[in-house]
């Protein structure tokens, strides 16, 4: 949103697409460009807060700066008088100074205390990192920093981390907003990535890589910058497998290699065990020295998995590894390298234990090592202050018990293999479509786990089952972002589809059976109801569905008052003359009508093949073929089989073993059609709808005629196929005044999902929506799928169409004219 003004708050954690605001003030987030300069608490314009006592605060108001006096009178004197002793004491003042000089979030930032008066001042910004121990952060406004357009981004590969390190201050006086350190095990990393950025056969296990990157205003000078960087490094020992691109797509590529290291890191581990992740920080000076320290470290420990990675223009280092802590070994294993991390850190380099993540439980109980008793006890006089009855998260930051980190341990059960890989780092979450409603696929998976662990009564366990049943499985839309968002590939969905499946009843089954086998009549039964729901109107419709429900069919819909009239047969099975398709129509076209019209989208496709030259092909027993995915949505394995068997041995022959390609019209089905394993798919040319209008482009352009605002709904199955940008074209190719979301998202339609839990689609078709600029009520939309044309619609409160209904009214209506 802050793009356009060339503006971005501070903050850049590498999760910046999924955390929160309260997250990154709660830990005093920094991240790869970050700095210290640029971090939350210096970039704080004003806080609202909540004390332990329910007294509210806002220091955008200027009287309540006097009102923080008069109501907290034990917290102000306090306050000033642990100002005074750091204030009086040359050997803590000069030691906080020195402390945050680097990256440093163990412990309250007590530099609040040197650098504010006012004690409302001071306490707003000891919140900052505090990770709500001291009182409840509801709002609060960051200053903006500039961010330059343009980019240019490469990777430098070094036979040593001394080698890499010594290039630093150059790249730093060249003005790299980023410089980011990988070792050997975190670039072998992107071989289990779905798009390697380079090939690993080059890495040697000596080999350390920086990311960097520099930006401008002004293109020259970036590229001038590059230019003189880049024969310079190659100088200085560096050789640039990633030379620098400006490419959005290939910096983006290179960027999810350092963003997705903890992630990635944590799915290669042995199923079963935890993940570990610290971050430290030392003077840039000993950045190679400290790394040597810490790889000594893991290998005395038999830690052969850690990697390590950080930001190197400010000395900060990252590393992951995995242990198994339900084993005391493990346990021990994990308490002597942390012990052995904290002594190198603050006894070599005189360093942070945290650097940018907060404190954390992990942390808590090395603070005084860090800090000192003196400016310890100043911290436990803070939390008390504020939190005098300790109840907001003890033991979290400070903590008096020296074996906090190795107690309470999260054990991570196994679940699935599809999901057991995951770490629960949150990325999946901000893709999510029932997020608002219900779960996202981290909690899925959480609460899966729970319910996996001993010591539950069978009846805590049952009411876990039953809350889980709506919470996770039914209002799961099974869309697949949550894979394209995690680093590793973890697809919620699929798991949520597998638990379906072993769900289902022995009847169940065999009407699920049944209907695969008996398609035509099932197509037939959904037209019969379509058109009993036009003829006794929405408002009967909406209480029949109702009452059927509460009456224990929860399998069936309830009535959406846009859902349309049934469509009409097919008028032609062949149409147009030219390059041949077989057309596949999708079952919900071909029961479902355009809300327009009286019309189907069939026919109106057919009717568009002599203007595209071509000649369209519809299988005559079309009304018999799926391509199963209304079965594998819901877990009917075997029907999902039988129907797909049929269906592809059908295609196969029509298509003449594949010498004639197949046109699928709604993405989602393309999606699907796509992702299946089957011996015959593999030889069928398959394209779906939105690259055949693409690949027409060049006829299209020439009936460019629609001039109203024309909003573009990007499906989950388009966004999987990354087809936003072919799509972007061709709608830009009929009209003038194309508006796209900011971010893509899901209108939790699902298929009949959103009518058999229309809370879902409420939910997250009003994220979709709220993603795009303001438009006026006579806009239109366009989409590739049906359900989503529908949910859209009634939430955007403006007709969504098929693609097809849009070009068809492009071209027909210029005919017209």
């Amino acid at each position: 949103f802050l793009s356009s003004y060339n503006r971005k708050i501070g903050p850049d954690p590498a999760s910046i697409n999924s955390c929160m605001i309260g997250g990154i003030i709660a830990n005093n987030s920094s991240g790869m460009a970050c700095g210290v300069k640029n971090n939350a608490y210096h970039t704080m314009r004003s806080i609202c807060f909540i004390t332990a006592n329910g007294k509210s605060y806002d220091t955008s108001v200027s009287t309540d700066y006097e009102r923080f006096l008069n109501e907290q009178e034990f917290l102000v004197d306090g306050i000033n008088s642990c100002r005074k002793k750091i204030i009086d004491n040359d050997h803590i003042l000069n030691k906080i100074r020195s402390k945050y000089r680097i990256k440093n979030t163990i412990g309250y930032a007590v530099n609040a205390l040197i650098d504010y008066e006012h004690p409302l001042d001071i306490f707003a910004h000891l919140l900052i990192g505090s990770e709500g121990t001291l009182a409840f952060i509801s709002e609060v406004v960051l200053n903006t920093i500039e961010d330059p357009p343009i980019k240019s981004t490469g990777l430098i590969l070094f036979d040593d981390i001394v080698t890499a390190c010594s290039t630093i201050p150059f790249l730093s006086e060249q003005g790299a907003s980023a410089l980011e350190l990988m070792d050997y095990a975190s670039l072998a990393t992107v071989k289990y990535l779905d798009s390697e950025p380079y090939n690993t056969n080059i890495l040697q296990p000596n080999h350390a890589g920086l990311l960097c990157e520099f930006e401008s205003d002004d293109k020259e000078l970036l590229n001038n910058t590059v230019r003189e960087s880049s024969s310079e490094l190659e100088k200085m020992g560096g050789n640039l497998i990633n030379p620098f691109s400006a490419d959005a797509h290939i910096r983006e590529n290179l960027w999810k290699v350092r963003k997705g290291l903890y992630p990635t890191v944590g799915a290669l581990r042995k199923t079963g065990t935890s993940v570990i992740a610290e971050d430290i920080c030392v003077h840039q000076t000993e950045l190679p020295q400290a790394v040597h320290e810490l790889q000594y470290i893991f290998k005395s420990w038999n830690f052969e998995d850690a990697v390590i990675f950080g930001h190197a223009k400010d000395g900060n280092l990252h590393f992951a590894l995995s242990i198994d802590l339900n084993d005391k070994d493990g346990i021990k294993q994990f308490d002597g390298m942390m012990k052995d991390l904290v002594s190198i850190t603050i006894g070599k380099f005189n360093g942070s234990l945290k650097a940018e993540h907060g404190t954390g439980r992990n942390m808590a109980p090395f603070v005084e090592t860090e800090w000192g008793g003196d400016i310890y006890k100043i911290m436990w006089t803070i939390k008390t202050l504020a939190d005098s009855n300790h109840i907001l998260n003890p033991g979290v930051l400070l903590n008096k018990n020296k074996n906090a980190h190795l107690e309470d341990l999260k054990p991570l059960p196994l679940v699935d293999e599809k999901v057991d890989l995951c770490v629960e780092c949150g990325f999946c979450e901000s893709v999510c479509p029932s997020r608002n409603l219900t779960m996202t696929p981290r909690q899925r998976i959480i609460i899966s786990r729970e319910m996996r662990l001993p010591g539950r009564t069978p009846a805590e366990l049952e009411e876990l089952r039953k809350d889980f049943n709506y919470s996770g499985n039914e209002t799961c839309a099974t869309d697949g972002l949550c894979e394209l968002e995690c680093p590793v590939n973890i697809d919620t969905g699929s798991f949520i589809k597998s638990l379906r499946s072993h769900q289902h009843s022995l009847f169940s089954e065999f009407i699920a059976n049944f209907s695969a086998k008996n398609f035509s009549f099932v197509q037939s039964l959904i037209r019969g109801g379509l058109r009993l729901g036009n003829f006794l109107g929405s408002s009967s419709m909406k209480i029949i569905t109702h009452r059927l429900r509460k009456l224990g069919m929860k399998s069936l819909p309830i009535w959406n008052p846009l859902l349309p009239a049934p469509s009409p047969k097919i008028s032609s099975y062949s149409s147009g003359g030219g390059e041949k398709y077989i057309y596949f129509p999708s079952c919900l076209h071909r029961t479902m009508g355009v809300s327009a019209s009286n019309d189907s989208v069939i026919n109106l496709l057919m009717e568009l093949a002599p203007q595209l030259g071509v000649q369209f092909l519809i299988p005559e027993n079309i009304n018999s073929l799926c391509c199963g995915m209304p079965f594998a949505s819901k877990g009917f394995d075997k029907a999902h089989h039988l129907i797909t068997d049929i269906t592809i041995d059908e295609l196969y022959l029509l298509s003449e073993q594949g010498q004639i390609p197949i046109l699928l019209d709604m993405s989602p089905c393309s999606y699907h059609i796509s992702s299946m394993k089957f011996e015959k798919i593999d030889k069928l040319h398959f394209i779906d709808i939105i690259q055949f209008f693409h690949d027409k482009i060049n006829v299209l352009i020439e009936y460019k005629s629609q001039s109203k605002e024309v909003l573009i709904h990007h499906t989950c199955s388009g966004q999987k196929l990354q087809q936003e940008n072919m799509f972007e074209e061709v709608i830009n190719s009929l009209a003038d005044n194309v508006i796209t979301p900011q971010i893509n998202g899901c209108c939790g339609s699902a298929g009949d999902r959103g009518l058999l839990f229309p809370e879902l689609t409420k939910s997250a078709a009003e994220n979709c929506v709220n993603n795009y600029p303001e438009f006026s009520q006579s806009a239109v939309g366009v989409s590739s799928s049906k359900m989503c044309e529908l949910s859209m619609s009634q939430v955007a409160h403006i007709p969504f169409y098929s693609i097809i209904e849009f070009v068809h009214q492009s071209l027909c209506s210029n005919n017209d004219n």
